[in-house]
């Protein structure tokens, strides 16, 4: 339990490969901080094996429930009259987003790693997962706005905001990995009706960039995107997704680190390729 303000304590887990504990030359291992909406009493079983594979592959796994998710959610609802809404209301109205109190909030915990002796924090990757799965792409969208319940579902940016955000504030964070985030905060105006939970909402971003600006501002450093989707949380067909992120692979091939930046259509495994870019450290 962190302590991060008054009255704000997160709940983290943090797993390390068996070998760190039997054998203390095996060296400290690098770090994978995974976040999500709906928080770590989900993730962790919904992704066991593949948090497991990342143990046994030497990485150790943290998993920390930033402010307004996992046990630290006002509860399950995430429409307009749910308690998250009232609270990041709240949060507008004092000058703030919540998106922002949870970004101190997980770069917080990646301070927290750092003080730690068992852990080469300065290698760290970012996973940030959405649990919600995609409308299909015939979803009917053509009902009253005003009945909550009946809206298709909603999409589930938090975790891959957080990752990259967490990146472009803390240099050490080698890697970032999203699966199923949104693409594009354009897509949520594109139309009708906003879709995407009121806390994910940054006011005037559009006036700054979008996404793909963001991850842009990582390069050089490994990032991968997989099964991302528009503001109706429909996943993008991979011409879209390309177009989408145009710029940012312009930006990567023009800093000699085009293999660097990949994107996907599909929601693989986030083993493999965080694995890879661990050998590649150690080398």
């Amino acid at each position: 339990m962190l302590t991060i303000e008054p009255s704000i304590v997160l709940p983290v887990i943090l797993l390390k490969p068996e070998a760190v504990g039997a054998d203390k030359r095996a060296g400290k291992p690098p770090v994978v901080v995974a976040v999500a909406q709906a928080g770590k009493q989900k993730l962790l079983p919904e992704q066991a094996s593949e948090i497991a594979a990342l143990l046994d592959s030497g990485m150790a796994v943290c998993l920390p429930d930033v402010r307004g998710t996992g046990e630290t959610s006002s509860g399950t609802g995430r429409g307009r009259r749910s308690a998250a809404t009232s609270l990041s209301s709240s949060e507008l109205m004092l000058g703030g987003t919540m998106l922002g109190a949870q970004l101190r909030d997980l770069r917080a915990v990646l301070a927290w790693l750092r003080t730690r002796d068992d852990l080469d924090a300065r290698q760290l990757s970012m996973w940030g997962h959405s649990l919600t799965r995609p409308n299909p792409s015939d979803t009917n969208f053509q009902i009253p706005r005003d009945d909550d319940e009946a809206l298709p579902r909603s999409p589930e940016p938090l975790g891959g905001l957080l990752a990259l955000l967490a990146a472009l504030y803390e240099e050490d964070v080698r890697a970032v990995y999203v699966q199923g985030g949104l693409a594009s905060f354009e897509s949520v105006l594109t139309k009708h009706f906003a879709l995407i939970p009121h806390d994910a909402v940054v006011p005037g971003v559009l006036t700054t960039g979008d996404l793909c600006d963001l991850v842009a501002a990582l390069a050089p450093r490994r990032v991968r995107l997989e099964g991302m989707v528009d503001g109706w949380n429909r996943t993008l067909s991979a011409p879209d997704l390309a177009s989408t992120y145009e710029s940012a692979a312009s930006t990567y091939a023009a800093a000699g680190a085009a293999a660097q930046f990949s994107l996907s259509t599909e929601r693989t495994s986030c083993v493999h390729w965080l694995a890879d870019g661990k050998a590649g450290r150690a080398h």
